[in-house]
């Protein structure tokens, strides 16, 4: 009997281990990997998605087919602040939580701050997510709307202007989607590596597009607490139209890393990291270098 016990008690795990192989954060989660300051990251696999979304607006049209043809990581969470001062040794954000995501910071900050956790961990490739690769993790295999509700269905998935009583959460708060990825829809905007260009769908290369050679501004994504909830379209393409704009943050940014950027309290970003991927030239004060 006892053995009997034992043989039912194996097979019961091995079928829970079999379920749970068969849920894309399982997977992804086997995968993934924290850094020293404790920034975690998922792993996500090469595929083909539908991008943009022809109903949103004219810059996030026309919908069309990219495919991301290598693997690459990209943050869990929002950089917090906490995560920001123990690398960088400032602290920029207007409203501030340890845990919740750093704001305040310019395009040049958060590619610099990438670069020095490369210097921390040893290791090239931390780098800002292309914007293809950031839709793409994002959607986890759903619309632009996760959980398919549209944007009246967002709340349980991120903060906007309808629930969060004017302020930006802690990070991880709220569901995250297919892939174990949090506050995609809300909280803080999070830049993007890309070049802003209105009409870059339209000639965009199918496979790994990584944006124009050069622009006015940079582009962020994913929507923000002071937003509507429709502005949190997974598609939606967030660009200024003026520079230098510095809402009600505290401290500016050094003058080399205030062209062609903006700064403000709804604005931040999460890391991505690739061995073999994009090659993507990350300019930081001045300087230049590429992240493999």
């Amino acid at each position: 009997m006892p053995r009997k016990s034992l043989a039912v008690r194996a097979g019961m795990a091995v079928a829970a281990v079999a379920c749970a192989l068969m849920l894309p954060s399982a997977r992804l989660g086997a995968e993934s990997f924290t850094t020293r300051g404790g920034m975690e990251f998922v792993k996500i696999e090469p595929g083909t998605f539908s991008m943009g979304d022809s109903g949103s607006g004219s810059s996030d049209s026309p919908r069309h087919t990219v495919n991301i043809t290598r693997p690459f990581w990209i943050g869990k969470f929002e950089v917090t602040q906490a995560q920001y001062r123990d690398v960088t040794g400032t602290g920029p954000s207007a409203v501030e939580g340890p845990d919740d995501p750093v704001e305040c910071v310019s395009w040049h900050e958060a590619s610099r701050f990438a670069q020095l956790v490369a210097d921390r961990e040893g290791r090239n490739g931390f780098r800002l997510p292309t914007e293809a690769e950031w839709e793409f993790a994002a959607r986890a295999g759903e619309g632009v709307f996760l959980g398919g509700r549209g944007a009246s269905g967002i709340g349980a998935y991120g903060w906007h202007g309808g629930n969060s009583k004017k302020r930006h959460h802690p990070v991880g708060q709220k569901k995250a989607n297919a892939w174990g990825l949090h506050d995609v829809h809300g909280n803080v905007w999070e830049w993007v590596a890309d070049w802003y260009d209105a009409g870059y769908y339209r000639k965009s290369p199918q496979d790994d597009p990584k944006g124009p050679p050069s622009g006015k501004s940079r582009i962020f994504r994913g929507g923000a607490w002071p937003w509507q909830a429709s502005s949190a379209n997974l598609a939606r393409r967030g660009n200024y139209s003026f520079q230098n704009y510095a809402g009600k943050c505290p401290y500016a940014p050094a003058p080399e890393d205030q062209e062609g950027v903006i700064w403000d309290t709804d604005l931040g970003f999460r890391l991505a990291f690739s061995e073999k991927g994009v090659q993507q030239i990350m300019r930081s004060g001045g300087t230049a270098g590429a992240f493999p």
